[in-house]
């Protein structure tokens, strides 16, 4: 909510990476890779560039190789 507010988005990729490695270091291991799958309801251009720079800067800072990842606009509703 609050990246919605103030429209800044990169902090999303950079939490998104830093929630995954700590889950990962926490049990003793070190990341080697991070693949990333982004998908959305509608695809707005300046917000996806922004949250997958975020996702890269992640990387950077986890020492931490972005090795693939994904792009996908999901037309309507998705329920789990």
């Amino acid at each position: 909510m609050l990246a919605f507010e103030t429209g800044i988005y990169d902090t999303i990729g950079i939490d998104l990476v830093a929630m995954s490695v700590n889950d990962i270091v926490t049990s003793g291991a070190k990341p080697l890779g991070f693949t990333d799958y982004f998908a959305t309801g509608h695809l707005d251009v300046d917000v996806a560039e922004q949250v997958i720079k975020g996702i890269v800067e992640g990387c950077k800072q986890s020492d931490c190789a972005l090795s693939g990842g994904e792009s996908l606009t999901i037309q309507g509703s998705c329920f789990l």
